[in-house]
């Protein structure tokens, strides 16, 4: 949720011009699907999707990515967000 939130704070996206939203997490992270715990604060008319990332050796663990769909005003460009050591995956893109 943590993620989902920052995605949403940082390119001013409301709720409302979500169209779908796919989580992908590491092999490592199965204690919970993202997708469920998001309904818990919300988001019951946005469709949720969660699956597995390639397990490929060497690969970062602990990883949620979030693909997200939406709606777009003005350029419709999205700023990526990369947190909690995630930046590491793509320093070229991750901001502070």
């Amino acid at each position: 949720m943590k993620l989902v939130t920052e995605i949403l704070s940082r390119n001013g996206i409301r709720e409302t011009e979500i169209v779908s939203l796919i989580f992908s997490v590491t092999k490592d992270l199965s204690a919970a699907n993202p997708a469920s715990g998001l309904r818990t604060v919300g988001f019951s008319d946005v469709p949720l999707f969660c699956l597995q990332e390639a397990d490929v050796e060497g690969a970062l663990e602990r990883v949620i990515r979030v693909l997200l769909t939406y709606e777009a005003s003005g350029d419709g460009r999205a700023l990526p967000v990369y947190l909690d050591g995630a930046e590491a995956l793509r320093p070229d893109l991750a901001r502070p």
